[in-house]
């Protein structure tokens, strides 16, 4: 009979051969026999191969297509075993063939892990029998593990709900850092944030209020306007917006719950309130009020000067005002401004149980939530326009925002979502398993953390642990296609589904659990980071990777098979179905991209290599790192915008405290004629109605009032106010009263002082106004004749406006005086000016910042703290490190003694510039109170009662009873003026120091310790900087012990971390091209991602040291070196075999990560940026450098190395035994006959066809 042609058949030598009589007889008594499906074979034709016989000589396999019945098994090739219709027929000697040949040479020297080999090869046994076992099961019972696992994972869910699962919205968890200096710093400031702390249980008012705050910031950003901001068109602007929201329903309701702390909300702390007060008249005919309200509801605005005094009266400038202002500048000209207001809601009096209280102000936060999310937010958001705009803060602000932020992010899955089940209905070619598919490696990720919450305490879900959910698509994906990819290809080589199901299994099941494994081990490195949120997530990571491939190959395998009954005709026909024998596009296009790969092999391994290397040489000199927060929102959002602007500000902590009291809301306004002492001056501002007067330039016009006494008075007074736009010199003036006394009295005395209130000079009829200050002058007289003056007061007009004065002032004689040595006094009168008042400026936008502060630590005493971090188990963020010292006594006069050494006694290295606590001044209290210091145990409750530190923010209370103490040090150095060694270099002799103190205080002082924000940032940039180290370099060690405990090639599994170190090569040359500034969020990202780059590279490298590689990959034409058309022939086959799920998945995560660069987070776009460039950089390296690599260097026989030569015995592929060409012959001859047959059938097909048509 005519040989039979397949398309996959190897170089072997395959022929026709004669049967022998008893052949004959056998082959026809079986020749009707059926397979394991009860269908009949048919006799096609036989064949003989070349082999080796099991003596050592040549021998034929001879194969009867007749009796080619596929049957699983594991230690066979292709898990394939001959059947009675295969046998061998000893040959004479032919010459070896070329892999016999190389497979000599490279055994020929014994290796010396032979002893190792031999002694596990046991334990290799054991584990194939045991996963063939548990194949053979799942292969017998799919439906059965299917319901199994899909049960464990109901009932997983069900036990996860009765966990407090919460969200982390506090970002700075995430970039938390466990190094001492962070722990210490974190516990302090948890104690410094308890409610009520420095209050003694005695002095608890009855009713307990809890504050709500809301912070505008205007910004303008013209700067061509005079007075920028506070121009009255502005000011006009700002007054209706905030009119509006205090018009809202809800925002009088809680203004009204606030009781005497109303004020603060209605209308509020903001400069419009001064600029824009009420004027009270006494009658309607009234010019000048009787007094002013400040509550931003007048029509007639006050001028500039007149508002900017009365806000420095109240000393409301650094509340309201940006730090550039100064109240002695002239021409006060900004851009930003702040308002702000405060709720004092109550929540119950201090007799109501805890429960009440705390149900209460759940009821609080919750209204207030919605009142801000609901009512107020879209307000803030729609703003005013472009040019005048709002940026807002308050309290849960910014967890509102983050959460609308969070939200349109998530929305972005759904395009990623989306991408993904079109890519894999596009290389699954079926819906049903895109959809479940996907839906499974999704489950997983709340499967997880309900494992790692059971087990490691992990309950707080961090809001960057989303990203879990791309990250879980990615590994899904790669091991869908891989099982689909095999399942696809064992066509080729089984026939019933059951053969085909175990054929996946095998193959598909030992390619992914190679790349499962070394994942999660990669992960499982993050353990050794001082980040926490990396130990948590690199912990949870690798536990999902895990619980993703025992899913997936529980459910989603069998419903392959169940795919394939059911919805079969569902599938895309784009193509059609695959035939035995038949090559694909996908495979055809990865064989032309090896030939490629074989030309070109140099480039593609030197040339990305040398563009990183040069790239990172030219950008590493550039680069700096720092631990700064990168920040949660863009520069365009309003968390950006708010927190920028608050930097022109003082700090809203020492601004508006807690204990912010309500400014005066009325104040008088008096008459320049109401003369008294300055110092007695208790009004807002000066007025008058004023007529215009002509005045020359030095000259001033006054008018006078005589005083009337008793003749019998020896003194009398004259006062003398002059209002002017220029300061006189004291000695003019005493010359000038002087000149109006004649012999019968004398001065007695002259003395002058500056009215710091402003004088409004308004003309009704005009509208015009003019702000100018005063100048009171007193001189004393004495009568010396009871005809003698009794004084007088006069008003000297000294401007082109003067008031309006009764009869009883009377003009004094014109008395032409040059005024000498005048100065500019304060600020020049001018009327708040209006926008079509325009000039140019070129002054900054903001004026200058706040100066850099200097270094501050803190030394606590009367603490314990817990700064144990445990491994795995998880501390969740309200967990209270910190405990009161029992044998911390402040009572004790040694204790006393001690903490005043700490403060006043320090060496000079310790660069201390000054300290701040409450023992100095209750040493001073006591002094002051005829008490000695230190008080002694007996006599304390009677001196706290003289002094009592209650009102100290410098102290803790438990009841009436000083638990705890903390002392301030400011150092004489900002921060920046160290480096990060220096830094720690005074963090150290600050241990010295501490550590001799308190060796030398009793044992009731003991226990300080420092804490500083700058010990933590230095401490955790060195810390920082060594564990990413550290964890790479596990992760790479990791990678590699896993490669070779799947492979068994020490020489292989270095391929693979090179690749891997060549990924984060392009990584760190892309972070730089990116920023040179690479903070702690990059680090954080490299370390994320880098364990995923490993999947691509070991699904390769683990084909490559597969034996079918030599069986089913023919050797390639025009290569007369034998050494590189074995590697060309494996690097060919795993490129066909594992490349298309390899890419497949590349693409899902990338397309995934893609729809994340547009996210309004920072993080989530820069994390999912990072994921991104990784995924393609990693598929870059593993489709191009690895393979060239291995066409290069890599070892010809991978996996065994020279622990054993190959035997018959063995009947393993994986030691190149003599089986490998009658096994590559055999599979050539069976896919041959199925080929055969499936095209018979096919013409058989279409012959009917034609007839029918």
């Amino acid at each position: 009979m005519a040989r039979s042609s397949s398309p996959r058949q190897g170089p072997a030598d395959i022929r026709p051969e004669s049967r022998s009589p008893a052949r004959s007889a056998q082959g026809r008594s079986r020749s009707h026999s059926r397979d394991r499906n009860n269908r009949s074979v048919s006799p096609v034709a036989s064949w003989t191969t070349p082999g080796v016989s099991p003596t050592g000589g040549d021998m034929e396999i001879v194969a009867d297509s007749r009796q080619a019945s596929p049957s699983p098994g594991w230690g066979s090739p292709m898990g394939i075993v001959p059947t009675t219709g295969f046998v061998l027929v000893e040959k004479p000697d032919e010459k070896p063939t070329s892999d016999e040949r190389l497979r000599d040479e490279y055994f020929a020297q014994p290796s010396i892990f032979r002893p190792v080999h031999e002694m596990l090869e046991p334990v290799k046994d054991m584990f194939e029998q045991l996963g063939m076992i548990i194949v053979g099961f799942v292969v017998r019972r799919n439906g059965f593990c299917v319901c199994l696992t899909v049960s464990i994972m109901i009932i997983i869910l069900c036990c996860g709900a009765a966990l407090d699962v919460s969200v982390q919205t506090d970002f700075d968890l995430f970039l938390k850092t466990d190094v001492n200096s962070s722990l210490q710093y974190d516990a302090f400031q948890d104690a410094l944030a308890v409610e009520g702390r420095t209050t003694i249980s005695r002095r608890l008012q009855s009713l307990l209020y809890v504050p709500k705050d809301i912070y505008l910031i205007y910004e303008l950003k013209s700067t061509s306007i005079t007075n920028g901001i506070l121009d009255i068109d502005e000011i006009s602007r700002i007054a209706l917006f905030e009119n509006e929201i205090r018009n809202l329903g809800k925002w009088q309701e809680l203004c009204d719950r606030s009781e005497s702390w109303s004020a603060l909300c209605s209308p509020g702390v903001s400069f419009i309130s001064y600029a824009l007060p009420s004027a009270n008249l006494m009658s309607t005919s009234d010019v000048v009020p009787e007094s002013v309200s400040f509550d931003g509801q007048g029509s007639d605005p006050l001028t500039l000067e007149a508002a900017l005094s009365i806000v420095n009266k109240h000393n409301l400038d650094s509340v309201l005002l940006p730090s550039s202002y100064s109240a002695t500048d002239d021409n006060p000209s900004i851009t930003i401004l702040r308002s702000l207001f405060r709720f004092q809601l109550p929540i119950g009096s201090a007799a109501d149980s805890t429960a009440a209280r705390v149900a209460k102000q759940k009821e609080v936060d919750d209204e207030w939530w919605s009142f801000v999310e609901n009512d107020l937010m879209p307000i803030l958001r729609e703003g005013l326009d472009s040019d005048l705009r709002i940026h807002f803060d308050g309290t849960d602000f910014e967890e509102i925002e983050l959460l609308r932020a969070l939200y349109a992010d998530l929305a972005l899955c759904i395009g990623s979502f989306g991408f993904v089940i079109c890519y894999l209905m596009f290389h699954l070619r079926s819906g049903f398993l895109a959809f479940f598919g996907l839906s499974i490696s999704l489950m997983a990720v709340p499967v997880t953390y309900v494992v790692c919450g059971l087990l490691v305490n992990q309950t707080e879900i961090s809001v960057a642990s989303f990203l879990a959910l791309f990250l879980a698509i990615g590994f899904g994906c790669d091991t869908m296609l891989v099982y689909s990819d095999c399942w696809t290809e064992s066509i080729q080589h089984r026939v019933s589904v059951e053969d085909r199901l175990a054929w996946t299994f095998r193959h598909g099941g030992r390619a992914t659990i190679a790349t499962v494994g070394t994942t999660a081990l990669s992960f499982f490195s993050n353990l050794a980071s001082v980040i926490r949120s990396l130990r948590q997530f690199g912990f949870f990571m690798g536990l999902c990777n895990i619980t993703i491939w025992v899913m997936l190959t529980t459910i989603f395998v069998p419903l392959i098979v169940m795919d394939q009954r059911h919805f079969k005709r569902c599938h895309l026909r784009c193509r059609r179905e695959p035939v035995a024998g038949e090559q694909g596009n996908r495979v055809f296009f990865l064989q032309l991209w090896s030939r490629h790969l074989r030309a070109w092999r140099w480039c593609h391994l030197c040339g990305p290599f040398l563009f990183a290397i040069i790239g990172l040489c030219i950008m590493v000199p550039q680069a700096s790192f720092t631990i700064e927060d990168p920040g949660l929102f863009p520069e365009d959002h309003n968390r950006f915008l708010v927190e920028d602007a608050m930097t022109h500000f003082g700090s809203i902590g020492e601004v508006f405290p807690s204990t912010f009291s309500v400014p005066p809301q009325t104040e008088d306004v008096w008459v320049p004629t109401t003369f008294t002492p300055v110092f007695s001056i208790n009004c807002a501002l000066f007025w008058c109605e004023s007529v215009p007067q002509t005045v020359d330039e030095g000259q001033c016009n006054c008018y006078r009032k005589e005083k009337t006494c008793s003749a019998s008075d020896s003194t009398a007074q004259s006062k003398l106010r002059t209002i002017s736009t220029t300061s006189i010199s004291p000695t003019e003036y005493q010359a000038y009263m002087q000149s109006s006394l004649d012999s019968t009295a004398s001065s007695a005395g002259l003395s002058y002082g500056d009215i710091s209130q402003p004088l409004l000079l308004q003309e009704w009829e005009t509208g015009y106004v003019e702000t100018t200050y005063m100048t009171q002058h007193s001189m004393d007289i004495n009568r010396l004749e009871s005809t003698a003056t009794c004084g007088w007061e006069e008003l000297c007009f000294c401007s082109g406006e003067r008031c309006v004065l009764d009869d009883s002032w009377a003009a004094q004689t014109s008395r032409e005086r040059r005024l000498r040595n005048h100065t500019v006094h304060r600020l020049k009168p001018r009327r708040l000016p209006t926008s079509t008042q325009m000039v140019s400026s070129n002054r900054p936008l903001h004026g200058r910042r706040l100066q850099e502060s200097l270094m501050r630590i803190d030394v606590p005493l009367g603490f314990k703290l817990d700064t144990e971090i445990p491994l795995l188990w998880v501390q969740s963020s309200t967990y209270q490190r910190w405990t009161f010292s029992d044998s911390f006594d402040i009572t004790h006069p040694w204790t006393q003694r001690a903490i005043y050494t700490l403060v006043n006694d320090f060496p000079d290295r310790l660069l201390i510039g000054r300290s701040a606590t409450w023992i100095k001044h209750f040493a001073s209290c006591l002094t002051n109170s005829n008490m000695r210091f230190p008080v002694r145990s007996g006599d304390w409750n009677e001196a706290t009662g003289r002094c009592s530190p209650s009102n100290s923010e410098y102290v803790w209370f438990e009841g009436d009873e000083v638990r705890a103490t903390y002392v301030v040090f400011e150092l004489s150095i900002p921060s920046s003026a160290l480096t990060v060694d220096q830094t720690l270099d005074l963090k150290a002799e600050w241990d010295d120091h501490l550590a001799i103190w308190n060796a030398d205080a009793v044992k009731q002082a003991r226990g300080a310790f420092h804490v500083s924000s700058v010990w933590v940032d230095a401490e955790a940039q060195k810390a920082i900087l060594l564990t990413t180290i550290i964890t790479l370099l596990l992760l790479l060690l990791l990678a590699y012990c896993g490669m070779l405990t799947f492979t068994g090639s020490l020489v292989l599994s270095l391929f693979v971390v090179s690749s891997t170190f060549g990924v984060m090569l392009g990584l760190a040359l892309f972070i730089l091209l990116v920023s040179t500034t690479v903070g702690l969020l990059e680090a954080v990202a490299v370390i994320y991602f880098i364990g995923y780059a490993v999947t691509y590279s070991l699904h390769i490298a683990h084909h490559y040291a597969s034996e079918e590689a030599l069986i089913f990959e023919p050797h390639p034409r025009g290569i007369p070196n034998e050494r590189a058309a074995m590697r060309l022939r494996r690097v060919s086959f795993s490129l066909k075999v594992i490349g298309g799920a390899t890419v497949g998945s590349a693409i899902t995560t990338a397309g995934a990560a893609f729809f994340g660069l547009f996210a309004t987070l920072t993080i989530f776009a820069k994390l999912y940026m990072m994921c991104f460039s990784v995924t393609l950089i990693a598929i870059f390296v593993t489709m191009g450098a690895l393979p060239a690599a291995l066409l290069l260097f890599g070892p010809l026989w991978p996996g065994c190395g020279r622990c054993s030569p190959p035997s018959m015995s063995a009947q393993s592929l994986r030691d190149g035994g003599g089986l490998v060409s009658g096994a590559r012959a055999f599979a050539s001859a069976t896919t041959g006959a199925i080929a055969s047959a499936g095209r018979r059938n096919k013409e058989n097909f279409n012959s009917k066809a034609e007839r029918l048509h």
